[in-house]
């Protein structure tokens, strides 16, 4: 129900942009609708994104290099002239030659310097810091953390025919493969918690290359319809303009079980167990449901143990060594085709 609805004879225009609003929710119970992956593409003109090519073709340039622990912290930087704008990244590497590169992107209000523990620790546990002691390199992104000036990115970022969430995602993607990093490390994952997390949904649907990708503390089973449709308690997420902000209509048209659908590599959701299980029937239209985390699995979900709205390092610890049998979770089968 619009919050803005009244009996008048003459409603507010509001009323008239609510209808248009309702007129998006999804025409089936699971929420898709045609071919998702083209209509992921488009909403993100992921296609359409044109790097800066400098140096006889690098997209990715380095501002500077300094000493870092035991090894170097080098500042790296992605321009793009479609839609205008620059991405910075901050990648630590270790003097002894690491295997593996965990990637990050960042949650509200937070940046790579706090991921990487260099300033003062904040909700992410300098995550970043935590496993570059540990001997993994690093790949730290600052991608919008303050939800109004990503709002106001993205909506120039749509004038140019592109978008943010689609930027944040090539940004990414680019720097992997300009770097040669899939070539580099024997292992390369990507982390998000909460807004990262779902930079994470649309990077791994839209380029393939990671042993998984961790979507962490979130999870909304309806894409996000929710926070049209339930009046006040939609007001709290307001500051996630950016997240409704597509080239065509994606919020309503599809749910997180097509994301789960479309990775291109391995994915874990973590979140509390109620969570998953109030939406196993839900899951069930796509997906077969398995107790237990299968060792080799394309989608997988975490039940975390209550630590909160921060990184559960010590489960992540085992999910980065395998050790999927010493974790409680499901592990989710794509169903076939109908016959």
């Amino acid at each position: 129900m619009c919050p803005c609805e009244t009996k008048s004879r003459h409603p507010s225009y509001d009323f008239e942009l609510w209808k248009q609003l309702d007129g998006l929710r999804p025409a089936t119970d699971s929420g898709s609708i045609g071919d998702f992956e083209s209509r992921l593409r488009r909403a993100t003109g992921y296609h359409e994104i044109e790097p800066t090519l400098e140096n006889g073709g690098a997209v990715v340039t380095v501002r500077h290099s300094v000493s870092f622990g035991k090894g170097k912290l080098r500042e790296l930087i992605v321009s793009y002239n479609r839609p205008v704008a620059d991405v910075r990244a901050l990648h630590a590497v270790n003097d002894a030659s690491a295997t593996d590169l965990l990637v990050l992107t960042p949650g509200s209000w937070t940046n790579s310097e706090r991921m990487l523990g260099i300033w003062p620790e904040d909700y992410l546990r300098r995550i970043g810091g935590h496993y570059f002691d540990r001997g993994q390199d690093i790949l730290a992104f600052d991608h919008g953390s303050d939800g109004t000036v990503e709002a106001i990115m993205n909506f120039r970022a749509m004038i140019e025919g592109g978008q943010i969430m689609g930027l944040w995602a090539r940004s990414i993607c680019d720097t992997i493969s300009n770097l040669g990093l899939r070539d580099r490390y024997k292992r390369i994952w990507l982390y998000g918690l909460s807004r990262g997390g779902r930079v994470v949904e649309y990077t791994a649907a839209l380029c393939p290359g990671f042993h998984f990708a961790v979507v962490g503390d979130l999870y909304v089973p309806d894409n996000y319809e929710s926070f049209y449709w339930r009046g006040a308690s939609a007001t709290g997420n307001l500051k996630y303009g950016a997240w409704f902000g597509h080239l065509i209509p994606l919020i309503g048209h599809s749910t997180t079980a097509d994301f789960m659908a479309a990775a291109k590599s391995p994915i874990v959701y973590t979140s509390a167990q109620k969570n998953f299980v109030d939406s196993r029937p839900q899951l069930e239209h796509s997906f077969v449901w398995r107790d237990g985390l299968a060792k080799v699995g394309a989608l997988r979900l975490v039940f975390k143990t209550g630590i909160g709205h921060t990184p559960e390092i010590e489960l992540l610890d085992k999910m980065l060594s395998d050790r999927w049998s010493e974790i409680r979770g499901v592990t989710l089968l794509r169903k076939g085709p109908p016959h």
